[in-house]
């Protein structure tokens, strides 16, 4: 377990939220600032080929990461790493980071399974390929948290799967009682299906027990059949608002022009597509999961371990996550993929 200092934590919290952030189009200047601080030894840790498999082997566990963690950074080290990641994160998803981060630390060594949790500082950064060339990738990541971006030259083409959990989801004691990380991504979906009249409740309902995690959880392509649930034109006017306000609250976590590209491929692909499904209970403090998805929108939430206080919830383009297979498809027919 990591045994730095608790001030290093607050160094990094501090610096995940710098005065002045760079879009996506600066995250290649970013990336090849953080290369640049890093000595020689640390470099494999950090800087991968584009090729290299690990570019989709992501995870939200608290082990089995790749990159090179903060806890082994120097004070300029970490600076540039949360310079990098800031660029892909808007002030509320910065936010949350800072919360997942601050939560990690403070349950690290409690309980009998205090072996769950690393510690704040337990957060790597990986870039693949040359940033700022044709085709190269970073991720930002740790337990309970994933952010991917992949760029072609200076242009964004994906920015997920973007992942973010809590555990416990609500702070019941210790400095950070009261915390409660996701509140609106529960409640808000909850009163959507409680919403429903009893004909429509019959279609978003897909299983009476909700599964244990998000079904695709760490697969490098989010391969889940669309679409269960009740469809979009299958909602009232004020339903169909508040489905694409859940939607927009988790893209909103991106930069804003990462989640605009996000949100522009749901629009073309079309929001009468978009389908919502629960499993499980709708009662408070009982496990529940939902599923918001189409064409080239995948989002899953799930929040049934440790007594319904554990919350996964993913933001997923089966299509474009970490670039998708048309991007390496267009290159290899000598053309650049359209924004």
């Amino acid at each position: 377990m990591n045994t730095l200092p608790r001030n290093t934590l607050a160094l990094t919290l501090t610096l995940l939220a710098p005065a002045v952030w760079a879009d996506p189009a600066g995250s290649a200047q970013a990336a090849n600032n953080f290369l640049a601080s890093l000595e020689d030894s640390k470099q494999p840790a950090a800087a991968f080929t584009w090729s290299d498999p690990e570019r989709r082997q992501w995870t939200y566990l608290p082990f089995g990461h790749t990159g090179l963690p903060l806890s082994e950074m120097s004070d300029a080290q970490r600076q540039a790493a949360m310079d990098l990641a800031a660029t892909g994160l808007s002030e509320d998803g910065r936010e949350r980071a800072r919360q997942v981060m601050a939560l990690e630390h403070e349950e690290a060594g409690k309980g009998l399974l205090s072996w769950l949790w690393t510690d704040g500082d337990a957060y790597y950064t990986s870039v693949f390929g040359d940033p700022g060339a044709e085709r190269w990738s970073w991720r930002f990541e740790g337990h309970h948290l994933s952010v991917n971006l992949t760029h072609d030259g200076g242009q964004l083409v994906s920015a997920t799967p973007y992942f973010i959990g809590a555990d416990p989801s609500i702070v019941t004691d210790g400095p950070l009682a009261g915390l409660r990380i996701l509140a609106a991504e529960e409640t808000d979906a909850r009163a959507l299906y409680l919403s429903l009249d009893e004909g429509q409740r019959s279609r978003a309902l897909v299983a009476e027990k909700a599964p244990r995690d998000i079904l695709t959880g760490r697969d490098s392509r989010a391969d889940l059949p669309c679409c269960e649930g009740i469809t979009y034109g299958a909602l009232n006017p004020n339903q169909q608002e508040e489905l694409l306000a859940l939607v927009m609250l988790l893209a909103g976590q991106l930069h804003p022009d990462a989640a605009e590209l996000h949100l522009s491929r749901m629009r073309e692909a079309g929001v009468d597509k978009l389908t919502f499904a629960w499993a499980g209970s709708s009662t408070p403090g009982e496990g529940h999961y939902y599923r918001i998805q189409g064409p080239t929108l995948l989002i899953e939430y799930d929040n049934t371990q440790n007594d319904a206080s554990h919350i996964h919830l993913v933001l997923r383009d089966p299509v474009l996550d970490f670039g998708g297979d048309p991007l390496q498809a267009h290159y290899e027919a000598g053309h650049r993929t359209p924004r």
